[in-house]
């Protein structure tokens, strides 16, 4: 029988390329719900950051859980498929929200955000959906399969655009361009795939590049979320107001700076040390919950302490997941998607 901690699949490593171990053993890991969830932050979007970076976390205590935690048969995979199945469904669903904007509550915005409530969620959950989809694709031996978990992870990809959110946008980037990296150092055997990942890198920073250089063109404004992030201002709009806030959280951390204001008290900090340019921007901008930046808004409401506690979440799997790959003991699929992952999560 299952073990109490083991609730919910989140990830899936087989030593093998296959989804099943020799033995038919699938490790699970324990993600039981935290009452204390939403007490980390109130920012929006904060508790899916949450949940996923608990879902990266279990990446790098494969090896221990895996023998402490264990199953036979295939019905933890058939939840998984369950599980980025139904992120498909939203996904989809969103793409209806574009072309019918009025569809499923979505009352005419501009972005979109299925049956979420929000777009920060969507774009979150399509980088989960993408990230994982595309692991199991490159695993998978199974064509059918393989294909199959190619679409979801293209289908992840379609809503982190359609959500409009530029912070998962730059986090998508940011792993991306890990995911580029770590394969052109680790796949080493592989000399023609190594030269086209460099081109590849190399075409991406021209493209960035070029983006910049030409973001004012009709053409680059119509990209989605390329257009919108490429001609974003820290000097006037919200990004000034973002900038302000972040200016605050460093201001409040400075008056506590061990252990902060608490968590969710970085509206008493804001209303201290509020800035009237504010208003500048629309009333809407005058109040503040949260710096807009989880980790200034970690620095603010949990002092030093939680920061570096917060960096751990995201540097301590990663070294073991290269630790792991050095010792032989990971496959490398696993330590490069897993380094992205935790890297575009962190960004966003």
């Amino acid at each position: 029988s299952t073990p109490e901690c083991c609730r919910v699949v989140v990830f899936l490593d087989f030593p093998h390329s296959d989804w099943v171990h020799d033995r038919g053993e699938c490790a699970i890991y324990p993600t039981r719900q935290s009452p204390y969830q939403h007490a980390i932050s109130g920012k929006a979007g904060q508790t899916a950051r949450v949940i996923v970076t608990r879902q990266a976390i279990a990446i790098g205590l494969n090896q221990h859980v895996h023998n402490a935690c264990q199953v036979r048969g295939c019905f933890l995979l058939s939840l998984l498929f369950i599980f980025l199945s139904a992120g498909a469904v939203v996904m989809i669903l969103g793409i209806m929200q574009v072309i019918n904007p009025e569809f499923l509550l979505n009352r005419g915005s501009d972005r979109v955000s299925a049956t979420l409530g929000n777009a920060i969620y969507l774009g979150a959950y399509g980088m989960f959906v993408s990230f994982v989809g595309f692991f199991f694709a490159v695993k998978e031996e199974k064509a059918s399969l393989k294909w199959y978990m190619g679409i979801l992870s293209v289908l992840g990809l379609v809503g982190i655009f359609i959500s409009g959110t530029r912070g998962v946008f730059l986090g998508f980037l940011a792993g991306l361009g890990v995911l580029l990296i770590g394969y052109s150092i680790t796949l080493s055997g592989h000399k023609q795939v190594r030269q086209v990942l460099r081109i590849l890198i190399a075409a991406g920073i021209l493209c960035l590049i070029l983006v910049f250089i030409f973001k004012e063109t009709n053409f680059v404004r119509g990209i989605p979320i390329v257009g919108k992030l490429a001609n974003s201002s820290l000097t006037s709009g919200t990004g000034a107001t973002r900038l302000m806030a972040w200016g605050i959280g460093v201001e409040g951390w400075r008056e506590k700076p061990v252990f902060g204001w608490g968590p969710n008290n970085y509206y008493y900090a804001f209303n201290k040390y509020y800035k009237p340019e504010f208003l500048r921007a629309g009333y809407g901008e005058t109040w503040f919950d949260n710096a807009h930046n989880a980790a200034v808004n970690t620095l603010a409401v949990q002092g030093l302490f939680g920061f570096l506690a917060y960096l751990g979440l995201f540097a301590v799997p990663i070294w073991f997941l290269w630790k792991a790959y050095r010792h032989k003991k990971l496959d490398v699929h696993v330590v490069v998607l897993g380094s992205a992952f935790l890297v575009s999560h962190f960004v966003q």
